[in-house]
């Protein structure tokens, strides 16, 4: 089913305000029953559901409200969606809606699609945040940074940095529990690490989390998007 242009960018517009805000925040909402997360008939796609997210936590209540069964508000980060979320969806063959209850054009859009644009925005956003802070930080130990295993090459290595030093010592468990948090100058690590990295065959996984899903670049890519703003800063 086609939307009119009118429609289409009201749609588009609804979806790059929910990735945008749950990638730079690390949250969105949902609304959980007994029977999992809320999902209604597609208005779109005859025999189809839709799983209801949203961007504000303001947006879900006021949804909440005028439903029957009074469910829950569950608020997911942006690895609860990657990990659990979106391939439930896909399994089951339903469909995401976002933002669902202000706008005329209420926004369904296939998961699959939107795992990519939140793995194009994850990026966006980790580039912003370290380049208004101007520091990178890692986890190292006695034998230098630590280093895992690729998940999408289990040839290769990745080294998994992130924006912000909290969620980086959240990560100080398991093959990481004796590592301590570093904090490298961007310069440096644009200067000095990632082409470490791409001299060694090895990849980077900026805001790095467990459990599978997270992304993993070239050094040369995020070198390459960090290096404009650099320019520029």
């Amino acid at each position: 089913m086609l939307l009119k242009g009118r429609d289409s960018e009201s749609e588009i517009g609804a979806r790059n305000k929910f990735v945008r805000q749950l990638c730079q925040l690390n949250r969105a909402f949902a609304l959980a029953g007994p029977d999992g997360l809320i999902r209604v008939p597609s208005k779109r796609w005859k025999g189809r559901e839709v799983t209801l997210l949203w961007s504000e936590q303001a947006l879900a209540q006021h949804y909440a409200s005028q439903c029957e069964q009074r469910p829950r508000i569950k608020q997911l980060c942006v690895a609860d969606v990657v990990q659990d979320v979106i391939p439930a969806l896909d399994r089951f063959k339903r469909m995401v809606g976002l933002d669902w209850g202000f706008d005329p054009v209420e926004c369904e859009i296939e998961p699959r699609d939107l795992s990519e644009r939140l793995r194009v925005e994850s990026v966006n956003a980790f580039v912003g945040r370290v380049t208004r802070k101007g520091v990178i930080w890692i986890l190292e130990g006695v034998d230098g940074p630590g280093l895992l295993l690729s998940g999408s090459n289990p040839d290769l290595q990745a080294l998994p940095c992130w924006s912000d030093q909290e969620e980086a010592e959240k990560r100080i468990v398991g093959p990481f529990e004796e590592l301590l948090a570093l904090a490298i100058p961007l310069h440096n690590f644009v200067g000095r690490t990632l082409p470490w990295l791409q001299e060694c065959h090895r990849l980077v996984a900026p805001e790095h989390f467990w459990g599978g899903g997270a992304i993993e670049l070239d050094p040369e890519e995020l070198r390459f998007r960090l290096l404009p703003d650099l320019v520029t800063s």
